[in-house]
């Protein structure tokens, strides 16, 4: 049977509660079921013969970089029912969750993974994910800490091309020029101050 895609709905959450309860080692509440139908939220669900197989999840987080703002796609959950692995479908169902991201300006998307997960880290290099740091004692799970890597990678959200890149270079390279600069006019600034004179015109 084909698989098909679409987002999560109210009547689906008792068929994700199962899933996820078989794919991830933790007990979500029903409130984190609840905040996934909130229409910032981004759902593709991916179903076989009438049945759920595979969950993205996704929100968008805003990130500032030297002094420029970007927004970029945080996976939530993601899975694929191991009877349906190595089909390609987990791909698929990822590019799927990014084209949602790119649908609402996000330049990149990131997620955790638990540093042993060997099989994930794999699946997500495999998919232009680069590992950025490891965060210790991330996860608590089973009464135990365990360590998670971030990962994150670069997505063409809706307008960016060359010239979006090259404005957000520039928006950069602005940004570290007028760094030094800021920095000198605020001591004389302050200097102007100790010395009772005013700085309103500079």
């Amino acid at each position: 049977a084909g698989v098909t895609f679409r987002p999560l709905v109210r009547e689906d959450l008792p068929e994700l509660v199962a899933l996820q309860k078989h794919l991830f080692p933790v007990d979500y509440p029903a409130s984190f079921y609840d905040s996934l139908l909130h229409p910032e939220v981004q759902t593709v669900m991916a179903f076989a013969g009438g049945e759920m197989i595979g969950v993205a999840t996704g929100r968008v987080k805003e990130r500032t970089t030297c002094f420029v703002t970007s927004r970029a796609g945080y996976i939530i959950t993601f899975g694929v029912r191991e009877d349906f692995r190595r089909r390609r479908l987990g791909s698929d169902l990822l590019q799927r969750l990014h084209v949602e991201f790119e649908k609402v300006g996000c330049t990149s998307a990131c997620l955790h993974c638990k540093a042993d997960n060997f099989d994930a880290l794999a699946f997500y290099q495999r998919n232009k994910y680069v590992i950025q740091r490891l965060l210790e004692s991330y996860y608590y799970i089973d009464g135990a800490f365990h360590d998670a890597y971030v990962l994150d990678r670069p997505l063409a959200a809706p307008g960016t091309g060359c010239r979006q890149w090259l404005r957000r270079g520039a928006q950069l390279l602005r940004a570290a020029c007028w760094a030094p600069f800021a920095a000198v006019l605020h001591r004389r600034r302050q200097r102007l101050k100790t010395q009772g004179g005013s700085a309103a015109s500079l």
